[in-house]
């Protein structure tokens, strides 16, 4: 198969992905294609941020969106995210840059949000957790100083 053949067939799977998981609901049986793009906010916020984070009734532009974060853009998600304090474990910080073990976000991802005094389940919420790849990236964006770019 050529190249042009196989990106067309991955955007038209991507592309499924994000239009069939538009509630909670539709997510649980849903597989979310994983990604090994760069460890940037923007590389980040495309394909996987906004495939599992910013839909209808998580992290979306509804008026009180879940944990008060919205994620549905770079700027939204940077400003929501970096040096902002957790709706849940109100002492920890969603991301500090350049320290991902007391970043939230990442107990939030990997399921250890409850054991630093958070609440809640496992992100993303009825879905399947990010990959290992996937958390690498937010890792390694974290380290590097959570940056808008």
């Amino acid at each position: 198969m050529r190249q042009g053949e196989i990106n067309l067939r991955l955007a038209v799977t991507v592309l499924g992905i994000g239009l069939s998981a538009c509630t909670k609901e539709h997510r649980a049986a849903e597989t979310v294609v994983a990604s090994s793009g760069p460890a940037t906010l923007s590389s980040m916020q495309s394909d996987i941020f906004a495939l599992s984070c910013a839909i209808s009734g998580c992290h979306d532009n509804r008026a009180n969106p879940a944990g008060q974060l919205t994620m549905t853009s770079v700027q939204a998600t940077y400003v929501g995210l970096v040096n902002h304090n957790s709706s849940e474990a109100t002492a920890r910080k969603l991301v500090v840059p350049a320290d991902p073990d007391h970043s939230y976000l990442v107990d939030k991802l990997t399921g250890t949000h409850l054991s630093v005094g958070g609440s809640g389940r496992q992100m993303p919420q009825d879905a399947a957790p990010l990959t290992p790849e996937q958390l690498d990236r937010v890792v390694t964006w974290i380290n590097n100083g959570a940056q808008l770019n």
